[in-house]
C-alpha cells in the first residue's frame, strides 16, 4: 500500500530501496518475507517475485526479478555532525564500495550486462559535478572525491601507461631478473596509448550524444 514502510526481508534490515532491489534479485523466485510498517503497527507479509521484461539502458527487454514495489522517501534526511572517527569509519566504507563499484561495474561492461554507453568521459564528469555543485559544497567534494577515487582505481589497472602497467613491469622484472627488451616496451606503451586515447574518444562519444539527444 501507499506509505508503507518495509524494515525488513527474510530478517534482514533494509534501509534504501536499492538495497530491497538487491535482495529481490538475489532470491532466485523464492518467496520472501517483509516485515511492514503500516499504519501505526508492524506487520509480515509474503511476496513471491517475479520475472517481468523491462527495458535495459541499450533498449533490449530482459527479464528482471520484481515484487511490484515502487520506492519513495519514507523520511525527510536528517543532516549529522559526525565525530571523527565515525567520519574516518564512513570515510573508509564509502571508499570501499567506490573501489567496488568500479571494479564490478568494468567486469559487467566487459562481459556485456551493462551497456558501453554508460561510459562517461571528461565532458559528462565537468557536467555532473557543475550540477552536483549547485547543491552546495559538501556535495561537491563528495562528488570530487569519488571520481577521484575511481580515477586512483583505474590508475592501478595493469595496462600500459598507467601505473598498474609499470608495477606488473617491475614485477616481471623481480621475477625474470631483467627487464623486457627496448623494442618491447616500445610497442607495449604505444598499445597502451592508443587503447587510452580510444576509450577516451568513445567516452567523450557518449557525452556528445547525451547533449544533443
Amino acid at each position: 500500500m501507499i506509505g508503507d514502510l518495509i524494515l525488513k526481508v527474510d530478517g534482514r534490515r533494509i534501509v534504501s530501496f536499492s538495497e530491497l532491489k538487491q535482495v529481490v534479485q538475489a532470491s532466485s523466485g523464492k518467496p520472501l518475507l517483509l516485515n511492514i510498517w503500516r499504519n501505526g503497527m508492524e506487520i509480515q507479509k509474503k511476496i513471491m517475485p517475479e520475472n517481468r521484461p523491462i527495458e535495459s539502458a541499450d533498449g533490449k527487454l530482459q527479464e528482471t526479478l520484481r515484487i511490484g514495489i515502487v520506492g519513495g522517501f519514507a523520511l525527510e534526511p536528517e543532516r549529522i555532525s559526525p565525530d571523527i572517527f565515525t567520519s574516518l569509519k564512513l570515510g573508509i566504507l564509502t571508499t570501499w564500495k567506490v573501489i567496488y563499484s568500479s571494479i564490478n561495474g568494468l567486469i559487467e561492461m566487459v562481459r556485456g550486462s551493462i551497456s558501453a554507453k554508460h561510459l562517461t568521459g571528461p565532458i559528462g564528469i565537468a557536467h555532473a559535478i557543475t550540477d552536483v555543485s549547485k547543491n552546495g559544497i559538501v556535495p561537491f567534494f563528495s562528488l570530487v572525491a569519488l571520481i577521484s577515487t575511481g580515477i586512483a582505481v583505474i590508475n592501478l589497472f595493469p595496462l600500459p601507461v598507467l601505473d598498474g602497467g609499470h608495477l606488473m613491469l617491475l614485477a616481471y622484472e623481480k621475477i625474470v631478473g631483467t627487464m623486457p627488451s627496448e623494442l618491447f616496451l616500445r610497442a607495449f606503451m604505444a598499445f597502451g596509448l592508443a587503447l587510452i586515447l580510444c576509450l577516451m574518444l568513445f567516452a567523450t562519444y557518449n557525452d556528445l550524444l547525451r547533449i544533443i539527444l
